[in-house]
C-alpha cells in the first residue's frame, strides 16, 4: 500500500558516500530502499521528532541526511543500543541463533570493547583490525565481515585517532548464516 501498486519504476535515492562503507558496501541498494520508505512515511505522518536506535549506526546517518536533504522539518534522536545480559545487540536476529553458538556470537562485542580500548591505548587502526581478525580465526561459527572506525555522522573511514569527537567502531560479521552488526562510540 505505501508503495502504490507497481513499484519498480518509483523514485531512488542516493545516499553518496554513505552507499559506498560499512553497510552500504556490503548490502547494495539497501539505503535506497530505506530512504525511500522513511520517506514516504515521513510524508504521510508528518512526525516532529523520530527515534532510530543506534544499533543501526549507518541508518541513522542515511536518516539523517534524508531529513537534512529533503528539507524535512524533523528532530531526530539517537537512541542508545539496548543489550542482552551478555552483551549482544539486542535484535530480533538474536532468536535465530542456536544455544550453542551464542556464546561466539557475543565475539563482535567482545571485539568493538577491544577496539576501543586498544584505540584509546594508541594502537593504530591497522592493528586493531588484525587483532580483531586475530579473535575470529580458526571459528568455523563465526567470520567477520568488517571492522571499520567511522566518523558517525559522516561515515568517513578513520584512519588515526587524533582524540575526534563523533568516532564509532562498526562491527559486521556471521554467526552461522545470522548476519550480525553492532557498532561502539569511542566517546559516548
Amino acid at each position: 500500500e505505501i508503495y502504490g501498486g507497481d513499484h519498480t519504476n518509483c523514485l531512488q535515492l542516493y545516499f553518496g558516500h554513505l552507499e559506498t562503507v560499512c553497510e552500504g558496501k556490503f548490502r547494495n541498494g539497501h539505503f535506497k530502499g530505506v530512504g525511500l520508505i522513511v520517506a514516504k512515511l515521513f510524508n504521510i505522518i508528518s512526525p516532529d521528532v523520530v527515534y532510530f536506535g543506534q544499533k543501526d549506526l549507518q541508518q541513522v546517518a542515511v536518516i539523517n541526511k534524508l531529513i537534512k536533504d529533503l528539507s524535512f522539518n524533523i528532530l531526530l534522536r539517537r537512541v542508545p543500543t539496548v543489550r542482552e545480559p551478555d552483551g549482544l545487540a539486542l535484535s530480533s536476529r538474536n532468536l535465530r541463533i542456536a544455544s550453542e553458538d551464542r556464546p561466539g556470537a557475543v565475539k563482535f562485542y567482545r571485539a568493538l570493547l577491544t577496539a576501543k580500548d586498544l584505540l584509546i591505548q594508541g594502537a593504530t587502526v591497522r592493528k586493531i583490525r588484525q587483532e580483531a581478525e586475530k579473535l575470529f580465526e580458526n571459528d568455523p561459527v563465526n567470520r567477520l565481515e568488517y571492522l571499520e572506525l567511522v566518523d558517525f555522522e559522516s561515515f568517513a573511514e578513520i584512519g588515526e585517532y587524533k582524540g575526534q569527537p563523533s568516532l564509532a567502531f562498526c562491527i559486521a560479521g556471521y554467526t552461522r548464516n545470522i548476519r550480525l552488526i553492532d557498532n561502539i562510540l569511542i566517546k559516548e
